[in-house]
């Protein structure tokens, strides 16, 4: 996983109460066990069933909007990787963390 280097607007804009990314490594192990629990399922009808669920909870997706904001900073972020101005995940966890000690 690549971060951005978008550390100082990180800070700026974000009110972190908990490990962000402990989460999103928690929803990622889930995932990726979920599309191996999946791959392994043969009934048809469990496999339409589960289908028709994901695919209605795709369509929550349209009831997020993003900020004028959060698309500049999204923009930026795209830059940021285009000229690899990117450090790895574990480096920003350590920079999160030291961040949110220092603030106590």
């Amino acid at each position: 996983m690549v971060i951005s280097l978008r550390w100082g607007l990180f800070k700026k804009h974000t009110n972190v109460k908990y490990n962000i990314f402990d989460n999103m490594e928690a929803s990622d192990n889930i995932r990726n066990s979920l599309i191996d629990k999946i791959l392994n399922i043969r009934n048809m009808d469990f496999l339409v069933a589960l289908d028709k669920l994901i695919s209605s909870s795709q369509n929550d997706a349209e009831l997020y909007k993003l900020t004028d904001e959060q698309k500049l900073m999204l923009e930026m972020s795209k830059e940021d990787i285009k000229y690899g101005r990117t450090i790895d995940n574990q480096e920003f966890k350590d920079k999160v963390n030291q961040w949110l000690n220092d603030k106590n």
